[in-house]
């Protein structure tokens, strides 16, 4: 419960302090709860993707399960149409997780006493390309798919 924990640690913490949340950021409204943690801490929210989700192996009939829901679906991965969609819904899904990030951040910027707030946003890939992004003083650093 990403959610959850967050909302714990605006609680939890009492000093200011430097937060680091590593997760993958697909669970539900964890938002808000993040603006109001990193209007009152240094947030460095690192996100976490595996390759395998962008890129499919052609590998034949593959049964995929939602680690979240347990919802599990059966995938026609030699069929290359179906790869392509599956990426292109991956790459849609990231691009969504980013702006909700940047959103954070740019909301922290409205509820909080100026220098005393900082939302860092770092992916850290597995051997690919980094592509850097900046959003309203955000530096965005991420994996570039193929």
């Amino acid at each position: 419960n990403l959610a959850g924990a967050l909302a714990y640690a605006t609680k939890l913490l009492r000093h200011r302090a430097i937060v680091v949340v590593l997760s993958d950021f697909r669970a539900e409204e964890w938002e808000e709860p993040l603006g109001q943690l990193a209007a009152r801490h240094e947030v460095v929210a690192i996100t976490i993707d595996d390759p395998r989700e962008y890129d499919l192996p052609d590998a034949g009939w593959v049964e995929l399960e939602d680690a979240e829901t347990g919802q599990r679906l059966l995938v026609d991965t030699s069929h290359a149409p179906t790869r392509t969609r599956i990426r292109v819904a991956a790459e849609r899904m990231q691009q969504e997780r980013t702006r909700k990030l940047v959103q954070a951040g740019e909301e922290r910027d409205t509820a909080a006493n100026g220098h005393c707030a900082d939302l860092k946003i770092v992916e850290i890939p597995v051997d690919v390309q980094w592509e850097v992004e900046h959003h309203d003083n955000i530096e965005l650093v991420r994996e570039v798919h193929r």
